[in-house]
């Protein structure tokens, strides 16, 4: 299971994505489809286009919910506050996640799923 530590006001945190961060993940998100009268959990598509796109609301999310469960335990507002400073290179917060989000067994096949159908898409433009 793939994991990374973050370090935040001097803290250094767990991020661990496993099958509970998967289970989190897909959880906020569902379509029906109406041809077989079902349900599909589309959390993690959602959340890393978001990722991909620069949604720094979506990168909270991701690093709440990739510690979770984890010893120490981040607090949403040192997260948000985290993001915010003016110290943090955001763009590398983004690559960091990204790049681990793209390793992680439970993840990977979906960031390459969605990285082609963005780069497919974009040629399609």
């Amino acid at each position: 299971m793939k994991a990374i530590e973050l370090t935040i006001n001097g803290e250094v945190y767990k991020l661990v994505a496993g099958f509970g961060f998967l289970r989190e993940i897909n959880s906020k998100a569902k379509v029906q489809l109406d041809d077989i009268k079902q349900e599909k959990k589309v959390g993690m598509t959602l959340y890393f286009a978001s990722l991909i796109d620069g949604d720094v609301e979506a990168l909270a999310d991701v690093i709440d919910m990739l510690n979770k469960g984890q010893t120490p335990r981040l607090k949403r507002s040192d997260v948000e506050d985290y993001i915010v400073d003016d110290d943090t290179d955001i763009d590398a917060l983004f690559k960091t996640v990204i790049d681990f989000l793209s390793q992680a067994n439970v993840s990977k096949k979906a960031m390459e799923t969605l990285r082609g159908t963005m780069d497919q898409s974009k040629a399609n433009q």
